[in-house]
């Protein structure tokens, strides 16, 4: 080709045409230019999908960090549940002499706290990839953005500060109480430590610090993380046109029998599903500016949590009876009315 050119030139010098020879030599500096033109604009082409390949690459490992993450949260507040029934029990004076005797879980309930370690890897990565994003993937990497600096932040603290505050209660036991080489070494349950369980007034306040620093702070800062990682998991898993987990996701036909009406004397309880949710709704009947209206997710056929609430369902011959909030010495009983 470039042959073919160079003959036409130098015909066209030989012949003595030189005002078709100087149009030629423009029109051949234009096709040169043009060509390159088309070069860099498939270049870029070509870089631009690679960057955006990269960066579908990058929110996957994302969408798969956040489902971590979620589990993560799901683990502690479970955790949280399981403690919160017995804080209840402790701090409403319901444990006995003999359930101290004979269950270690009463006498431990505030020996140890559960921790959300979240990571942020391929958030930070993300972060890192520098290159123009679309309007969508911008919206969503400002919401993974709050929840990375704001929410996790939160909950890295609260972890910190529950380490803490069971290294203190630990090392309090252990220096003020002799019987604790005998709990721990020896699993003696000796009436001086029942008697403190059972008697002792600071005892009875640790376990009201940890009700409202564990069971609501720490408890509710990994609840809040987790229920906005789990609406980023639904965006991302339909922007990215990735398969919902399941066990993260949770199919709410299969969870319809907590729609309903329930009620207590001061409180009427309605739960709906609009869109993807179930909706929560308490209206004081007394009070009708008194409303309040939060998502509910369920954990299980009978476990939930709505707000910093822990929530449980009560049966009776398979159909739902009562719908109880719980957290530490609170607990409220609603019946179903419909």
């Amino acid at each position: 080709m470039i042959k073919f050119f160079r003959h036409i030139r130098m015909n066209l010098m030989e012949t003595g045409k030189t005002g078709k020879y100087f149009k030629y030599a423009i029109g051949e500096i234009v096709l040169v230019v043009i060509g390159i033109l088309i070069a860099l604009s498939i270049n870029n082409w070509n870089e631009d999908r690679k960057a955006k390949n990269k960066t579908k690459h990058l929110l996957t490992k994302v969408h798969k960090e956040l489902a971590f993450n979620i589990n993560e949260a799901n683990s502690v507040v479970r955790a949280y549940r399981y403690k919160d029934s017995i804080v209840y029990k402790v701090l409403n004076k319901k444990v006995t002499y003999h359930d101290y005797k004979t269950n270690p879980r009463y006498s431990s309930v505030i020996m140890g706290t559960p921790t959300a370690e979240l990571k942020d890897n391929a958030f930070k990565n993300l972060m890192n990839h520098e290159v123009s994003f679309t309007s969508q993937e911008d919206t969503i990497i400002s919401k993974l953005i709050d929840l990375y600096e704001k929410n996790k932040r939160t909950v890295d603290t609260r972890n910190e500060l529950a380490l803490s505050r069971l290294q203190k209660s630990v090392s309090k036991t252990k220096d003020v109480y002799p019987w604790y080489y005998d709990y721990h070494v020896k699993k003696e349950y000796i009436d001086a430590m029942v008697n403190y369980y059972l008697n002792d007034p600071i005892y009875l306040n640790d376990v009201t610090d940890y009700s409202m620093k564990n069971l609501n702070g720490h408890n509710g800062a990994v609840l809040n993380f987790r229920n906005k990682a789990l609406k980023l998991y639904k965006e991302l898993s339909s922007y990215l046109n990735i398969k919902q987990d399941s066990t993260i996701v949770k199919n709410l036909s299969n969870f319809e029998h907590y729609m309903g009406v329930y009620r207590d004397s001061l409180d009427v309880i309605e739960v709906t599903k609009e869109k993807d949710n179930f909706i929560y709704t308490r209206r004081n009947t007394i009070d009708s500016t008194d409303v309040a209206k939060y998502i509910l997710y369920p954990d299980s056929n009978a476990y939930f949590n709505v707000a910093r609430l822990f929530g449980k369902l009560t049966f009776r011959n398979n159909e739902v009876k009562e719908l109880i909030l719980s957290q530490g010495h609170y607990r409220k009983v609603y019946k179903k009315v419909n």
